[in-house]
C-alpha cells in the first residue's frame, strides 16, 4: 500500500498549522484577540460537524464529562491563551513555546494514566532550558505574552492525556470527540468576547481570510488530515511531522512578519525543538533498565 498520500496528508498538516501563526498574527492585528478565538472555535466546530455528516459518521456526543473537560482545556483554555499571547508575541516564537506541549505530556501522564516518565526527564530538563533562555522578563511586560504561551502548552497537554483516557473506552471515534470537544470548548470563548467586547467590529478581507484559515484549515482540515495520516504511518514519522511545525513557524514569522529572534532566543528555540526531537524519539519510550537489558541482550547475542 503507497503511504505518499499519507506522507502528504501530514506534510499539509503540518503546512496548515505551522503557517497559521503568522495568519493568526494578521488576524488578532484587526479583530480583538477573544473574539477571533471564539469565531476560530465556533467555525472549526461547524467544520467538523460538516465532515462527520458528509461522511456519515455519528453524531452522538462521546462521554460528556471527559469531553467537556477536554474543551475547556484543549479550546477554551489552549486557543484561547495561545491567541492572546500572539497578540504583543513574535508569531514564531509563540509557534514553539505553544508547541513545547509534548515536553509537558509525561507530568500528566504520570499521575493520570500510570505511565512512568523514565529518561524523558532529559528531554524535559532540555526543554526547561530552552524555556528559560527564551523568556526574559527584563523585556518589558512581553514576557507575559510568553507565560501565557508556556500555560496554552501545558494546558494542551493535559486536554492530550485526558483524551487518551478517554481513548480506553470501546467505541471511541476521535473525528466525533474532536467536534465534540471544539464546541464545548467554544462556549465559554464566546461568552468572554461577548463580555470584554461590546464594540462594532469592523471586519476587512483580511481578517475574515484569516478567521476561515483558522476555523477551517488550522481547526478542521488539519484534525482530518492528522487522522487520516495516522492511519497509514508510524508513531515516529507522524512525530516528525509534529516536529515540523513550530519550525515552519519560525521560517514563516522570518520570511513574511521579518521576525529576527535575538541570539538567547535561538539557543532557546534549538533546545526547545532538541527536547521534543528526544520527546518523539523511540528510545524515549524506554526506560533505562529497559535499555541496559536490551543492550546485555545484543552483546549476548553476539557473543553466540
Amino acid at each position: 500500500m503507497s503511504k505518499a498520500g499519507p506522507v502528504l496528508a501530514l506534510a499539509a498538516f503540518a503546512f496548515i498549522l505551522g503557517y497559521n501563526w503568522v495568519v493568526m498574527k494578521v488576524g488578532v492585528a484587526e479583530v480583538p484577540a477573544f473574539v477571533f478565538a471564539a469565531s476560530r472555535a465556533v467555525l472549526g466546530a461547524a467544520t467538523l460537524f460538516a465532515v462527520l455528516i458528509v461522511m456519515r459518521r455519528p453524531l452522538r456526543p462521546p462521554e460528556i464529562r471527559h469531553t467537556i473537560i477536554a474543551g475547556l482545556l484543549q479550546t477554551t483554555a489552549m486557543v484561547g491563551l495561545a491567541t492572546w499571547a500572539v497578540v504583543s508575541a513574535p508569531p514564531g516564537k509563540t509557534a514553539v513555546l505553544v508547541n513545547s506541549m509534548s515536553l509537558w505530556i509525561p507530568l500528566f501522564a504520570l499521575p493520570i494514566l500510570g505511565e512512568r516518565i523514565g529518561v524523558r526527564w532529559s528531554a524535559i530538563a532540555l526543554g526547561v532550558l530552552g524555556l528559560v533562555l527564551m523568556i526574559d522578563p527584563r523585556h518589558g511586560t512581553s514576557w507575559l505574552s510568553d507565560l501565557a504561551a508556556v500555560c496554552s502548552a501545558v494546558c494542551w497537554a493535559a486536554a492530550v492525556v485526558v483524551t487518551k483516557h478517554l481513548q480506553r473506552s470501546s467505541g471511541f471515534d476521535p473525528l466525533s470527540f474532536t467536534a465534540w470537544q471544539v464546541l464545548f470548548g467554544s462556549l465559554p470563548l464566546v461568552a468572554i468576547a461577548i463580555a470584554f467586547h461590546a464594540g462594532p467590529l469592523v471586519l476587512t478581507t483580511q481578517s475574515v481570510l484569516a478567521v476561515a484559515y483558522n476555523g477551517v484549515l488550522a481547526t478542521g482540515l488539519a484534525f482530518v488530515l492528522f487522522a487520516y495520516a495516522m492511519k497509514s504511518l508510524s508513531v515516529t514519522i507522524a512525530g516528525a511531522g509534529g516536529l515540523s511545525i513550530p519550525i515552519i513557524g519560525v521560517a514563516a514569522a522570518w520570511w513574511q512578519v521579518g521576525e529576527r529572534p535575538s541570539g538567547l532566543e535561538w539557543a532557546g528555540m534549538a533546545c526547545i525543538v532538541g527536547a521534543l526531537a528526544l520527546m518523539a524519539s523511540p528510545l524515549q519510550a524506554l526506560s533505562s533498565r529497559e535499555r541496559l537489558l536490551g543492550l546485555f541482550r545484543k552483546g549476548a547475542v553476539s557473543r553466540q
